[in-house]
This record gives structure tokens, C-alpha cells and sequence, in this order.
């Protein structure tokens, strides 16, 4: 039944048909055999190539509701879904071939609702899928590799909740783990949602020499799966970038030779690959370079770059003799073109001084001022003293208490009781309050505190084996980690508590390795697990002082040479302070 009309496709396509026909022909078709999956498909094909977009949607839908195992039309239709919500909000432009565009400026408020709408159902139905399939690694892994293309491309939680709950089935699954490198690299690469400013970078960020912010402690943890990740040039080069980004100048460099030479070892394989690999070579072998000679070079090498750029916005002369209304025409075009070319190079020339000021030598001993200064601050915030966690009659609480109990109870999380911290109560001048919830099986609990300027929220895990396992809203005003006896990770105070919730569970199941978790049941419970991670965090900080990732997450300018200092000079004051 379908060969006549396969035939039929490919000659349309080749433009050896009437398109239309060809899909009036397919249209009747599937109206007589609505359940034929090789008639959706054959009509996709042509939809595909007349633009119509609305009308794909709809085979892919059809196609799902055929047969629902099909996760790879699922997947499809999420990614339809979500790049062409606009249009499918209004399905009354899909026929319209000359409005084939990935986005639509929607002005009217209802219409960016309806778009909202279909983009979140994208995003619900991909949740879905994916939870479905988390067994299956090999598909997994490939859809994780992909997630910039997918809907929930910006929920850098999910991602990595996703990646980890996929590799506690198969933890040493090798596309997993490329994943799980990509997926932390994704993470550092992100800017916290914490409001700031140029002269006030968040914390925990590294400012790198072309001003570009990096999480330095999701880094590490980044720099971490990429060593356990299968060796690629790919991820090669991205190592190299986010050392280079990093301030890690030296290392940079090396990681750059590295991803040379897989370049060139790929120049020799037959792989899709194999055509830019010489170029990808060249090009890390010059970056290895630049690392080599410092910041100054980078910079000057971008300040090159721009000069470049700035060269080829210059318009230039046709010298073709033109009917005169065309060559009216085409010089109005270039006046219209140079004027914005003129406004562009505005913008790019502005970029100059501050790339430029970037490569300027610090001043040293105003270096040393500030990392004494810091130094001082980091160990007078350790807590020495054991805190005193009483029970609070709930009475007079902070309304960002009361706001929060209905979401903790939509997490399933129970009410264990309303604490105070007397010692936090008297440094801050008002009564320090927080909230203490569990899940259901009292392993997890959450803390959340607020008064004053103050507001935080954490979760907390212990094993039986006195690891502790900690995730904090705190991304952003912090830099700190605490060791590896308590994994600490910070996430925007914004992110979504489900996710957040589902993210700690994920992080807990596959590095605690089956080991049980030791019950919350009381605020007695809480101050003695709490103890516990306060001693396992003032042992690691005697031992190391600070680390080089907690030292390059303080934002100060050139991080090369400040975050040594820094390291220096707490340990300098260790030796002279009782802590």
C-alpha cells in the first residue's frame, strides 16, 4: 500500500512531483488509514521539507498515541513541541512558508501564556519520558549528551539529577560518565541567579581573563568526572577551556597539548570527525601557547581577535555597473548596512579597555592586604564551639517560615518542629529561628532558617559510616566547601525544591553505596548530626587550610595570583591561631 506513495514522497522531494499534490494524495491516505504508522511517516517527510510545522506535531502525536513505546518519536515530539511553541499556540500560521523561523516575538500577554503553556508541557512530558527509561543507559546517555537541544535545556538541576539517577543503575556506564562531565561543566559554567554586580561578583565564582564567570567549586567536581570520563578530543578541549577559565594558566596549556594530540590521532581515524581534526589541532596547539605565556597574551590575543572582527564588518565597494534603480537601491542597502555595522563596531570597541585593563599587573602588596584581610574573616567564621539547637514555641515567627510550609509539605516533607539557635540569636540581635522537616523515612531533613537579611535552606543526610551529605541554597554568597566527610554543594536559593530534593536523594544513593542513612526523628537528633559535621569540618580545615578551588571561588582580579596568596595566608594564620 505504501510503496506507490513512497515513491510518490521521494519524487516530490525531488522536486520531480507537485509537493501539494503529493501531500493531498498522503492526506486522504491517512484519513482512510489513520493507525498506519508508515503513512504518518511518509507524510512527516513531506511536511519536513514544506515547512509545515503544526502539521509534523500533529504525525508525531498521532505517532505516540500508535504506540507509546516509542520513545524516539516521544523525544521528537518533545523537542517539535517546545522549538515551535509559538506557533503552535497560533497553528493558524503553520501554512504560511515565509514565517519558518525558530522563535516569534509574541506581544500580546494571553498568546505568551499559550506559548509558556506548550513549552511547559514540552518540558512535563520529557520529565516523563526520561523517567521512564532511566534503566537504559546507552539511551539515556545519548539524550543527556543532547539536553542544550532539549526543552529543559536550562534546568541545570535536572540535568544532573537525571545524569547521577541514571548512573546508580550502570555507575560505570562510559557514556554516563561523559555525561556526568557535561553535565557539571554545564554547572560552572552557569551564573548564579543572586542579584550582583560588576564591582560585586557572586561568591563562589572565578572571574577569568576575558571576565567570564566560573563556579569553582562545581569545577572540581566537573575537572573530577571529566578524569573518569573515556578520553576524547572533545571533551579534551572543554577541560582545556575550563582550566584556562579557571586562571589555571599552566594547566590550561597542558590539557591544550593533550587535546592536540587526540586532534591529531582523530586526523587519522575515519570518523565524521576526521576533516576539521587538523584545523582543532593547529588551533589547541595555539591556545597551548597563549596559556603558556599568561594572561597578557590571552588578553592581547583577543584584543587581535576584535581587530579582526572590526576588519570584516567593513563594507565594500560593489564595482558592478548597475541599472540605475538597482544601483539606487543597492546604495541605500549599504548606507542602511553601514550604519549598523558602524553601531556594532561601537559595541565590539567598547569591549576593548576592559579586556585590556584585565591584562594589567596588580599591585602586590594590595593583594597581600586583601588575602590577610580574607584570611582573617575565613577562620574567624569557623565554628569552634558546639551550637545549642532548643525547641521554639513557634510563636512570633519570620513570615518567610510561615510562607514556606505549605511547599514543604507538597514535597511530602513532615513538620518535626520550630528551633532556635541561641548563639546565631545573640551575634545577630534577633531570635534566630528555623524550621525542621523529613522525609518520610526520616533520612533527609530540611533546615530553614530566617530573620533579618538572613534566610537559608539545607539539606542534610548522615550515613551510618559518618559521611554526611549536604546540599544548600546558598549559591552565590558562599565559597566555602567543608571536606570530604561532609559533601557540601550549593545550588541558587530559586531552584526548584522538587528538583533540588530529587537531586540530594540522587547524590546520596550513588556515592553513599547502599550504606544506611541515620535517622532524624527530634531536634536532640539534629544537634548531635550537626555536631558530627562541625567536627568533621573544623578537622579538614586544620588539615588544609583552604583549597585551591575554595581559594579561586573568592572573585578577585588576576584569580592566579590572588587565590595563592589567599591559601598562603591562611595557613600563615593557622600556625598562629587557635581554632
Amino acid at each position: 500500500m505504501t510503496d506507490p506513495l513512497s515513491a510518490l514522497v521521494d519524487a516530490a522531494l525531488a522536486d520531480e512531483h507537485d509537493l501539494d499534490d503529493a501531500l493531498d494524495q498522503l492526506d486522504a491516505a491517512v484519513l482512510a488509514r489513520p493507525l498506519d504508522p508508515s503513512l504518518r511517516r511518509l507524510r512527516l517527510r513531506l511536511n519536513d521539507a514544506a515547512g509545515y510545522r503544526a502539521a509534523q506535531v500533529e504525525d508525531y502525536r498521532a505517532l505516540c498515541g500508535i504506540d507509546p513505546t516509542d520513545r524516539d518519536a516521544a523525544l521528537t515530539l518533545c523537542r517539535m513541541e517546545y522549538r515551535w511553541a509559538w506557533l503552535l499556540a497560533a497553528p493558524e500560521n503553520d501554512h504560511d512558508s515565509d514565517h519558518d523561523h525558530d522563535s516569534e516575538e509574541v506581544d500580546d500577554e494571553a498568546a505568551a501564556r499559550a506559548v509558556q503553556a506548550v513549552e511547559d508541557a514540552a518540558g512535563q512530558r520529557l520529565l516523563a519520558l526520561t523517567q521512564e527509561h532511566l534503566a537504559d543507559a546507552d539511551w539515556m546517555a545519548n539524550l543527556l549528551c543532547a539536553w542544550p537541544e532539549l526543552p529543559l535545556a536550562a534546568n541545570i538541576v535536572a540535568r544532573l539529577r537525571l545524569t547521577l539517577q541514571a548512573r546508580a543503575s550502570q555507575p560505570q556506564h562510559p557514556g554516563l560518565r561523559h555525561a556526568e562531565a557535561l553535565a557539571w561543566l554545564d554547572f560552572a559554567r552557569s551564573e548564579p541567579t543572586i542579584e550582583s554586580t560588576p564591582d560585586q561578583p557572586p561568591m563562589g565564582m572565578t572571574i577569568g581573563p576575558h571576565g567570564e564567570l566560573t563556579d569553582a567549586l562545581a569545577a572540581e567536581r566537573a575537572l573530577a568526572a571529566m578524569d573518569a570520563a573515556p578520553p576524547s578530543a572533545t571533551l579534551a578541549e572543554m577541560r582545556a577551556e575550563l582550566e584556562q577559565s579557571l586562571c589555571r594558566f599552566a594547566t590550561a596549556a597542558a590539557a591544550w597539548d593533550a587535546a592536540a594530540a587526540l586532534w591529531r590521532d582523530a586526523s587519522n581515524a575515519a570518523t565524521d570527525e576526521s576533516d576539521a581534526a587538523p584545523d582543532r589541532a593547529a588551533e589547541a596547539e595555539r591556545r597551548a601557547s597563549l596559556c603558556r605565556a599568561g594572561r597578557a597574551a590571552l588578553v592581547a590575543s583577543s584584543v587581535d581577535e576584535l581587530d579582526d572582527l572590526m576588519s570584516a564588518l567593513e563594507v565594500p565597494a560593489t564595482g558592478v555597473d548597475l541599472p540605475e534603480g538597482a544601483q539606487a537601491l543597492l546604495t541605500q542597502l549599504q548606507s542602511q548596512r553601514r550604519e549598523r555595522m558602524a553601531g556594532l563596531r561601537s559595541e565590539i570597541e567598547s569591549l576593548r579597555p576592559a579586556l585590556t585593563a584585565t591584562a594589567a599587573e596588580p599591585d602586590g602588596a594590595e593583594l597581600e592586604a586583601k588575602a590577610l584581610a580574607i584570611a582573617a574573616q575565613i577562620l574567624g567564621a569557623v565554628p569552634t564551639q558546639r551550637m545549642e539547637w532548643v525547641p521554639h514555641d513557634g510563636t512570633a515567627l519570620d513570615p518567610r517560615l510561615l510562607a514556606a510550609q505549605a511547599r514543604w509539605r507538597a514535597l511530602g516533607l513532615l513538620f518535626l518542629g520550630w528551633t532556635e539557635v541561641p548563639l546565631y540569636s545573640m551575634l545577630l540581635g534577633a531570635p534566630t529561628v528555623g524550621g525542621l522537616w523529613t522525609t518520610a523515612d526520616h533520612g533527609t531533613v530540611l533546615l530553614h532558617i530566617a530573620t533579618l537579611h538572613l534566610e537559608t535552606v539545607d539539606l542534610e543526610t548522615e550515613l551510618d559510616d559518618g559521611r554526611q551529605f549536604l546540599t544548600s541554597l546558598g549559591r552565590g554568597q558562599n565559597f566555602m566547601s567543608s571536606g570530604p566527610r561532609v559533601d557540601t554543594l550549593h545550588l541558587d536559593l530559586d531552584a526548584d525544591m522538587a528538583e533540588v530534593l530529587a537531586l540530594h536523594s540522587a547524590r546520596v544513593a550513588l556515592a553513599g553505596g547502599g550504606v544506611a542513612m541515620r535517622p532524624v526523628r527530634s531536634i536532640p537528633d539534629l544537634e548531635a548530626m550537626l555536631e558530627r559535621q562541625r567536627l568533621a569540618k573544623l578537622a579538614w580545615r586544620r588539615e588544609t587550610g583552604l583549597s585551591e578551588f575554595e581559594a579561586l571561588g573568592v572573585p578577585v582580579e588576576p584569580s592566579e595570583q590572588f587565590a595563592p596568596r589567599l591559601t598562603s595566608a591562611v595557613r600563615k594564620l593557622l600556625k598562629t591561631t587557635r581554632i
